[in-house]
C-alpha cells in the first residue's frame, strides 16, 4: 500500500513533538548479538528489547532504537533471560523514543539495511512460545496454549507523537482478563496494543478542531491478537496516529459470566472516548461475535476517529462487519468496504446514535443477515457524498442501506446491483427518518417484496424522503411508499440506462435457480461519454461511442467542483459527479481547441445557456 498521510477537511494537526523522532542517540537491539550487550553498535547490541527501552528511557531525547529481525517477548531482559511469565509484562512506549523494526542486523552484509518485509521484527505476547494455531478466530482468546500470553504486547500512556512504533509485527497478545476496579491497564482490552491518554482536541467546530496527537504507530502489522475489547488495538481517551498499518485476523469475542456478557467489540481496533487518526490502513478478516454491538474491523464508542484511505475487507461481526459507530462522530473518506459480513445489521457499517460523515467511499459485496447489506443507521445523522454501493445484500431489508429514526443526506452516490429478500433493494427510509437523495443513481437494485430501488415506510411515525435530480430505474413507480409516509418526488428525476463503463453483476455460481450462492463481480461506475471518460483501468481518458444521460443532469444549483472541462456548467449525477474523474460533456462535436471567454458550459459557443448558468450562481459564495 502506498504511503499517504492525509489531512481531512480543515483539521489542524499540531505536533506535540516531531512527526518522527529526529536522529539523536541510536540504541541497537539484536537477539543474536554476543558482544558487550550495551546497545552501542550491532556487535554489542542489546539482546533484549526491554533493556534497550530502559536505556532509552534514561537517556537524553531524542533516541532511536533500531531492532533487528527476530522475535522479542516483553517478559525477557538481561535480568530475566528466560522470562518471568508475567502476563502483565509489556513493551511500553516512551516519549522522545522511536522504536524501529526491520533491520538486517548481525550477519547481513550491511546490518543497517532496513526492510520490514524481508527482516521481520516480531513483538510476541506468546511468552512460552507454544501457541497452537486455530482454525476459528473465535477460539483465539480461549485456546489453552494462549492462556499464559501477555495481556498487552505493547502499551502507551499519556504519550505524544514523539513516542513512535514503526515497522513491527505485533502478535500473540491475549487480553482475556477481568477489570478489577478499572485499574490501568485493563486486562480485557487491547491484546496487541493498549493506548490510554495522550493528545487533546480543542477549539473550533467539527472538522476545524486543533488536534494534538498521541503515540505514532506506523508500518506495523497487528495479527492474531485477541481481547474482549479491541483484539488488535484498544484506545481509551487517546489520540494516536495509526499510519500504514495492517490489522489482520484479530478477534474480540464476548466475555461471559453466567448469563451476563460484555465486550465482543472491535476485533481489529476499539476506540472509547478517543479520536485517533487512522490513515492508509488495512483491516482484514478480523472478527467479533456473540455481541449486540460488534465492529469486526473497528468499533467506535463516544469517539471521533478520522479514517482515510483505508480498506476494510472480509471482517465479521454481529452488527457492523467492517465498522460499528455508537454515539460517535467519525469522518470516513476514500475508504473501501468489501466483502464484510454481519449476522444481524449493517454488513459493512452500523451506526447507532452517531453523526457520521462519509465521502468518496466504496461499499461493495457486503452482506447482512438481517438489515442493511451495506449499511444500517439507527438514530443520529448521516452524510454520504460521492459513494458507491454495489452488490451488497441483506436477507430481510435494505440491500444497500437502511435509515431508521435518522436524519440523512445522500448526495452524488451510485447505488447499483444491491439485493434484499424483503423491501427496498437499494435504500430504505423508516421509523420517522427524514432526509434526501440528490444527484444520485439508483440502478438495477432488486427486492423480493417491494421497492426495488427504494422504500419509505413506517407503521408508527411519519417518514419523509425527498428525491431530486436522480436517475432512478423505473422512476417513481420503483419506490414502495406506505400510506402514512411521504416521498417527495422532486425536480430533475429521470429514468434510463446510466451507461456505466462496466457494470457489475451477480454470478449465479452454476446454480441459476438459487440466489443464495450467487457472488458479486464488481464493475466500473464511471458513466460513458463521447466527450471523454476517465478509465481507471488504463489510467487515462477514453472516448466512448455513446453518452450517459447522467452527464450535466444534476442539480444546477450545485457547484461543479473540480469537474474537468468541458463540464456543461452543471454537475453530473453519480459517485464521480463533482470530482476530477467526472465524465466530460458532449455537445455533438470535438471539444473546443481553445477556451472561449464566457463559454461557461464548454460547448464552444457563448449563448443564453451560459447566461442561465451564470445567473443561477450570481453572487454565490460556496
Amino acid at each position: 500500500m502506498k504511503r499517504a498521510i492525509v489531512t481531512i477537511a480543515a483539521v489542524v494537526l499540531v505536533s506535540a513533538g516531531s512527526a518522527g523522532v529526529a536522529v539523536g542517540k541510536v540504541i541497537y537491539v539484536d537477539g543474536r548479538a554476543s558482544g558487550a550487550d550495551n546497545g552501542t553498535c550491532w556487535a554489542d547490541a542489546y539482546v533484549f528489547l526491554q533493556d534497550a527501552l530502559s536505556d532509552a528511557n534514561d537517556s537524553e531525547k531524542p533516541v532511536e532504537v533500531w531492532v533487528a529481525q527476530g522475535i522479542y517477548r516483553p517478559d525477557r531482559s538481561t535480568a530475566e533471560p528466560n522470562g518471568t511469565g508475567d502476563r502483565e509484562a509489556t513493551f511500553r512506549l516512551v516519549n522522545g523514543v522511536a522504536v524501529l523494526g526491520g533491520y538486517g542486523g548481525i550477519g547481513e552484509a550491511d546490518p543497517n539495511t532496513r526492510d520490514i518485509a524481508l527482516y521481520e521484527t516480531v513483538l510476541s505476547g506468546d511468552l512460552d512460545g507454544n501457541d497452537v494455531d486455530v482454525n476459528d478466530l473465535g477460539d483465539l482468546r480461549d485456546e489453552p496454549s494462549r492462556a499464559e500470553n501477555a495481556y498487552h504486547v505493547v502499551t502507551s500512556r499519556d504519550s505524544n507523537e514523539s513516542a513512535v512504533l514503526d515497522g513491527m509485527t505485533i502478535t500473540g497478545g491475549n487480553a482475556n482478563g477481568y477489570d478489577v476496579g478499572y485499574a490501568w491497564p485493563h486486562e480485557e482490552r487491547g491484546g496487541g496494543m493498549y493506548n490510554e491518554g495522550g493528545g487533546s482536541v480543542s477549539g473550533g467546530r467539527r472538522g476545524l478542531e486543533t488536534i494534538v496527537y498521541a503515540a505514532t504507530i506506523r508500518d506495523c502489522t497487528f495479527i492474531r491478537n485477541s481481547g474482549t475489547f479491541g483484539g488488535g488495538m484498544y484506545n481509551y481517551q487517546s489520540y494516536p496516529r495509526v499510519l500504514d498499518c495492517s490489522f489482520v485476523e484479530n478477534s474480540s469475542p464476548i466475555q461471559w459470566a453466567g448469563e451476563h456478557g460484555w465486550g465482543g467489540v472491535g476485533g481489529g481496533m476499539c476506540n472509547e472516548e478517543s479520536s485517533p487518526l487512522v490513515s492508509n490502513c488495512v483491516f482484514s478478516r478480523n472478527l467479533t461475535y456473540d455481541s449486540s454491538r460488534g465492529g469486526g474491523g473497528m468499533h467506535n464508542d463516544e469517539s471521533s476517529p478520522v479514517v482515510s484511505d483505508c480498506v476494510f475487507v472480509e471482517n465479521r461481526a454481529s452488527d457492523g462487519g467492517g465498522m460499528f459507530n455508537k454515539d460517535s462522530y467519525p469522518i470516513v473518506t476514500r475508504c473501501v468496504f468489501s466483502r464484510n459480513r454481519s449476522s444481524d445489521d449493517g454488513g459493512a457499517m452500523y451506526n447507532s446514535g452517531s453523526n457520521v460523515i462519509i465521502e468518496n467511499c466504496t461499499f461493495v459485496g457486503n452482506t447482512s443477515g438481517y438489515i442493511g447489506g451495506g449499511m444500517a443507521t439507527d438514530r443520529g445523522g448521516l452524510s454520504l457524498t460521492n459513494c458507491v454501493f454495489a452488490g451488497n445484500r441483506a436477507r430481510s431489508l435494505a440491500g444497500a442501506m437502511d435509515c431508521s429514526r435518522c436524519q440523512a443526506t445522500v448526495v452524488r452516490c451510485t447505488i447499483a446491483g444491491n439485493r434484499t429478500g424483503g423491501n427496498g433493494g437499494g435504500i430504505v427510509w423508516r421509523y420517522g427518518s427524514e432526509g434526501s437523495v440528490s444527484d444520485s443513481i439508483l440502478w438495477e437494485n432488486s427486492a423480493a417484496l417491494a421497492g426495488a430501488q427504494l422504500a419509505v415506510y413506517d407503521y408508527l411515525e411519519a417518514t419523509t424522503l425527498t428525491v431530486e435530480y436522480c436517475l432512478v430505474m423505473g422512476g417513481e413507480g420503483a419506490a414502495h411508499v406506505e400510506p402514512n409516509d411521504g416521498l417527495d418526488w422532486g425536480d430533475g428525476n429521470i429514468d434510463g440506462d446510466p451507461c456505466f463503463a462496466d457494470p457489475g453483476y451477480w454470478d449465479p455460481n452454476g446454480t441459476p435457480d438459487d440466489e443464495n450462492d450467487d457472488f458479486w463481480v464488481d464493475g466500473d461506475y464511471h458513466v460513458k461519454s463521447q466527450g471523454g471518460r476517465w478509465s481507471s483501468v488504463v489510467g487515462a481518458w477514453v472516448i466512448d461511442s455513446l453518452t450517459s444521460p447522467c452527464i450535466d443532469a444534476g442539480d444546477p444549483m450545485t457547484p461543479i467542483g473540480p469537474e474537468p472541462f468541458p463540464n456543461g456548467g452543471i454537475i453530473n449525477m453519480g459517485a464521480y459527479g463533482g470530482t476530477a474523474e467526472a465524465s466530460k460533456s458532449w455537445f455533438g462535436g470535438p471539444p473546443c481547441e481553445t477556451i472561449v471567454a464566457g463559454d461557461v458550459n464548454g460547448d464552444c459557443i457563448v449563448d443564453f445557456r451560459d447566461f442561465r448558468i451564470m445567473a443561477l450562481h450570481w453572487l454565490e459564495d460556496r
